[in-house]
Formats: C-alpha cells, structure tokens, sequence
C-alpha cells in the first residue's frame, strides 16, 4: 500500500487495517521486550526517564516517516505515545524489581 487504490470496499479496508494492527502489535511486543531488557541497566527512576533520549527517539521518527509516505504528524504522535507507554512501563519493571528484591531481603 503506497497511497494509491487498493480495495474495492470499506470492509477489504477495514481488513487491511486490522491485519496491520495485528503486525503493530506483534512489532510493539517485540519492541517491549527489549524495553524490559533494557531495565537491567537501569537502577532508579533518572536513568529510566531520559527526556533527551526520548526526544531523540521522536525527532528520529518525524524525520524518516517521509520515506515511508506518512506524515509527520502520525509519526509525532505514534512515537510520543509509544514513549510515555514505554517509559511508565519502564517504571513499573523496576519499582517491581526494587520491591521484589525488597521482599526478597525480608525472608532472609
């Protein structure tokens, strides 16, 4: 699909877009997996929010979308939103690593 005709009815679109957010989600599982990973090496709250990086990551994204024909404003918004979702997931893996090693300690 680049932009041109491609179905014959609402509903063949509707399908093409519901195949694609069946990919969205396998490729966003995939991309928190790696955020998970990513907690391993981060300990506290300022190495897992980085507004730098995180703005980084957005700006990337806004500059390659034209290459894939699609406008700015949706990869804007997409990235943010993967970003926030991201970092507060982040969140949640290492303050439940901190309690868990916290509950850990009380048994010993």
């Amino acid at each position: 699909m680049n932009g041109g005709e491609c179905c014959s009815s609402l509903d063949e679109i509707r399908q093409g877009i519901d195949a694609v957010d069946q990919q969205l989600l396998a490729l966003l599982a995939t991309r928190a997996a790696y955020v998970r990973e990513a907690t391993r090496f981060k300990a506290t709250h300022d190495t897992v929010d980085v507004p730098s990086r995180d703005q980084q990551v957005i700006e990337q994204a806004i500059a390659d979308a034209p290459q894939y024909n699609l406008p700015q404003v949706i990869a804007d918004g997409v990235f943010t939103a993967i970003i926030n979702a991201s970092v507060k997931f982040e969140l949640c893996v290492v303050r439940g690593a901190h309690l868990l090693i916290y509950e850990l300690m009380k048994l010993t």
